[in-house]
């Protein structure tokens, strides 16, 4: 794959303004834990670790790290904000069980345990299942929690989604997902996505589904959100990553047949209540994260974006249209913030975009797509060419007019 390559034409002290055109500097914080999910909200640009650390920054420029410091504390999974508090969310150990957990905090100096007792005693039955709290929305005074139920000794899992009151626990529901395997979630300011694999399949291959809970409970299959049909026909189906950008639901796929030597589908779609659309097929781009920025689409993978303007325009792009980060970190979450993109991953990794090229401090001054390089580099040839030209016919002429 040819896709884009580090040469640059523009002069040193420019300031570029294209995305496709940002450099990137590297964060320094001293965290090492993989970050899991970002929000900013409050005035705060807030990352929090599976292991308990929390960055956070006003500015984007000076950064500091909290740390929930419970005893019994195993992880964390998801932080939202309903207008007062941040949430934070995890699991935990208790009465020699594994239990949800969730914190709450205004300015990360302090963090409160919610008493979540009423949540706690819908599995109270379930001895040796692990009941974990993965997700955790604020939506129209209304929490929706995403609790997942680990089955360890038969290999299963289940998700539930609670949707109640925090302050009074009052007008509770609960809506059993399904039997899963691996879930992951996504979420926006009304729903919450989540897409697993089905387990207990009769057939060789476990489906896909995504389903989406909001206030009004709503369960659809992966044919209705994504507006495209699926078969299987003894196909292996990994879990679906999924994301929100611009308060959309996005699902990146693939889908391989054995029937056919494991050939792969892969399929980009926005996901929708009503019905999805199929943006793209047969690409493997492998989004994780997307976000919107300076009025475009900027989509993440593990090691590149995407930059575009409409989603329509997804159809026509290729690998060599993606924009390698140039980390050797993966890469996990992208965010607009404080009028730059920060790009969060794996081993405390946080990138912040820079638009001046001659930043020394930038792990990748600029990257232009190799048609755009290879045409430069041909007008400068072509320039040469006629330079080098004119001096030979003008050495002709001299020597001539010396001969004669």
């Amino acid at each position: 794959m040819l896709g884009k390559t580090n040469i640059t034409a523009l002069q040193e002290g420019a300031i570029v303004t294209e995305i496709a055109d940002y450099g990137w500097m590297k964060q320094d914080i001293g965290i090492t834990d993989n970050f899991i999910q970002v929000i900013c909200k409050n005035g705060y640009l807030v990352g929090i670790t599976s292991g308990g650390k929390i960055a956070h920054t006003k500015d984007g420029e000076v950064w500091e790290i909290s740390e929930v410091t419970h005893s019994s504390l195993f992880g964390l999974y998801d932080i939202e904000w309903n207008g007062e508090y941040f949430f934070i969310c995890g699991w935990h150990i208790k009465d020699g069980r594994e239990r949800g957990i969730i914190f709450k905090t205004t300015d990360f100096s302090a963090f409160e345990i919610l008493d979540s007792t009423a949540i706690d005693n819908l599995f109270s039955d379930l001895d040796d299942v692990s009941v974990r709290y993965s997700q955790i929305l604020y939506s129209g005074s209304k929490y929706i929690l995403a609790v997942v139920l680990a089955d360890y000794n038969r290999f299963n899992h289940s998700t539930y989604a609670i949707i109640t009151d925090f302050s009074t626990y009052s007008n509770k529901i609960t809506v059993h997902l399904g039997s899963i395997y691996a879930p992951v979630f996504a979420k926006k300011s009304d729903s919450i996505l989540c897409s697993y694999i089905e387990t207990g399949s009769v057939t060789y291959s476990h489906p896909v589904t995504l389903k989406i809970v909001n206030q009004n409970v709503l369960s659809k299959t992966y044919e209705e959100i994504c507006g495209q049909s699926r078969s299987y026909q003894g196909g292996i189906t990994v879990s679906v990553p999924v994301f929100s950008c611009r308060d959309s639901f996005y699902a990146s796929s693939q889908y391989g047949n054995c029937s056919e030597g494991l050939e792969y589908d892969y399929s980009l779609a926005r996901c929708s209540e009503g019905t999805g659309i199929k943006l793209s097929n047969g690409t493997d781009f492998g989004f994780i994260s997307g976000c919107y920025f300076s009025g475009k689409y900027v989509f993440l993978n593990k090691t590149s974006i995407l930059v575009f303007s409409k989603e329509s325009e997804i159809t026509g792009k290729t690998l060599d249209d993606l924009i390698d980060i140039g980390s050797e970190t993966e890469l996990s979450i992208i965010i607009g913030a404080f009028n730059k993109l920060f790009i969060f991953g794996n081993g405390g990794l946080i990138l912040k975009s820079t638009n001046e090229v001659n930043n020394n401090e930038a792990i990748t001054v600029q990257y232009l797509s190799a048609k755009q390089a290879l045409a430069q580099s041909k007008t400068y040839t072509d320039e040469q060419i006629s330079t080098l030209e004119a001096r030979v016919s003008a050495l002709e002429a001299f020597h001539q007019e010396e001969t004669t």
